[in-house]
């Protein structure tokens, strides 16, 4: 068995249901069309042909009497009279013999036939009775007046003729309109048929499934203005959309976080082979370090050299641990530190690499930033980081702005602020949403590690990294921690 889906069905029956409309109309136009023909050919035919008919007999009454009138009176103005109703009926009967048919025009030849008859006998009755042959002139006239009734009783038949031919057409058009009414109400109970046939596919097919789907939705969530099923739907589907967006939110956030995770174990199996390779080399080196720092006889300047390259070896030592750790959070160790003490001690270690690298250093400081707690080695390791980005991205040297204020943040409150600013190339709009995942870099020798730990740094403190940069200007890293209330 042939099954069509609900779209095709619905499409037929509105298809028939137009359809049946359109012929209706058609057929309404139609039988206009045809009803204005039959009241032209009525008015055109029937009444036009029933009052020549009229006009005819009257003219031909006109003509009764005349001659005997004459007869009577001896006044020629009888005969000038009779000349000008011949004339008429004569005229009145061309008339007719040019729009008659071939029924009525039968019944006209007769009428002229017979007229011409009775006028030829007529002129002789008026020529002997000017003559003086009365009798014989009366005999004639006897048989003219039998003449004339038989012309007026073919007048009175073409009359009818014309009558009866109204009348049958008045029937015929009488029955297509009632032929035409038992169509209309044909196509009218097939409409009716159609459109129970179409509400009942869409309440059985359409309203039925989404009522229940409607039902569904709880009442609770319903608007207060739903007043029918399709609006409920229409809520329930929104709401459906809205916790479609949401989880598609999460499962991006997701894969995110497993694919971090993944790149977490990868840091993980690598931190522990570095460890092994780091670590062992690191400690001989601290020690020699503290062996010459105690026997050697060192001058003020070298004996600050050594103790650079001593804190160097320490931060080396943090930076493989951190390393090791980037897969699970690291352990604070707060304390109560000045932000601004903590950038002093960064650019006093990064002081030889400046130079090295011809970078010039300016500090916008106002007043030293208020206390917070956090871990002075960890911002320091992310201090290091924003500034060693900053240098390597001016290989042929340039300047770094630090910033630092306190200032009012809409998320975190009041905070310290440090803003660190180079004049390099910048970083392209494309790449600013990825440059602080981990390993992501566009440098060489780069692990990508850098201004992750930095970002996870700044995280664990509470605080946020915005980064601002226009491509050829240079770019902006703003490090915002929260000061808190009880904090001088």
């Amino acid at each position: 068995m042939l099954h069509t889906d609900l779209r095709t069905r619905l499409y037929a029956l509105i298809g028939a249901l137009i359809a049946m409309l359109v012929a209706g109309g058609a057929v309404t136009i139609w039988h206009s069309y045809r009803a204005r023909s039959a009241m032209s050919d009525f008015a055109g035919f029937g009444m036009e042909s029933f009052l020549l008919g009229y006009e005819l007999e009257k003219s031909l009454l006109n003509q009764k009497g005349v001659v005997s009138y004459f007869l009577l009176s001896g006044d020629t103005e009888w005969l000038d009279n009779l000349d000008a109703h011949r004339n008429e009926f004569e005229q009145r009967l061309k008339t007719a013999r040019e729009k008659a048919d071939a029924e009525s025009l039968a019944i006209l030849s007769k009428i002229a036939v017979l007229y011409g008859e009775y006028d030829a006998e007529r002129q002789r009755i008026i020529a002997m009775y000017q003559e003086g042959r009365i009798e014989e002139g009366a005999a004639l006239h006897s048989d003219a007046r039998n003449k004339f009734e038989d012309i007026r009783s073919l007048c009175n038949e073409y009359s009818g003729a014309a009558n009866e031919k109204t009348t049958r057409m008045w029937n015929e058009r009488a029955r297509e309109a009632g032929r035409l009414a038992g169509l209309s109400a044909a196509g009218a109970l097939f409409s009716i048929l159609i459109c129970i046939a179409l509400a009942f596919v869409i309440i059985t097919r359409v309203l039925d499934p989404i009522r229940r789907i409607a039902e569904k939705v709880p009442p609770e969530r319903l608007k207060e203005d739903s007043q029918d099923e399709v609006a409920a739907l229409d809520y329930g589907v929104d709401k459906l959309l809205d916790r479609i967006g949401h989880a598609s939110v999460e499962l991006e956030r997701s894969r995110e976080l497993l694919q971090l995770s993944e790149k977490m174990a990868v840091v993980g199996k690598l931190a522990a082979e570095v460890a092994h390779s780091i670590r062992n080399p690191m400690t001989s080196i601290k020690m020699r370090l503290f062996s010459l720092a105690r026997g050697a006889n060192l001058d003020d300047a070298r004996q600050e050299d050594l103790e650079v390259i001593a804190e160097e070896m320490r931060r080396l030592d943090n930076i493989v641990i951190n390393f090791l750790e980037f897969s699970r959070p690291p352990q604070l160790r707060k304390q109560r530190i000045a932000l601004s003490d903590v950038l002093d001690t960064t650019l006093i270690l990064l002081e030889k690499r400046f130079e090295h690298d011809r970078i010039m250093i300016r500090v916008n400081r106002k007043d030293p930033l208020p206390q917070i707690e956090a871990d002075p080695e960890l911002l320091k390791e992310m201090l290091v980081n924003l500034m060693v980005n900053a240098c390597e991205a001016m290989p042929d040297g340039g300047h770094i702005l630090i910033v630092e204020e306190t200032a009012d943040d809409e998320e975190l409150g009041r905070v310290a602020r440090v803003a660190v600013s180079d004049d390099g190339p910048g970083i392209p709009e494309r790449l600013l949403e990825s440059i602080s995942e981990p390993f992501f870099t566009t440098k060489e020798t780069g692990t990508g590690l850098g201004l992750s730990i930095a970002t996870r740094i700044i995280n664990e403190h509470g605080g946020r990294l915005d980064v601002l940069s226009v491509e050829g200007e240079g770019a902006a890293f703003i490090v915002s921690i929260p000061i808190k209330e009880d904090i001088s």
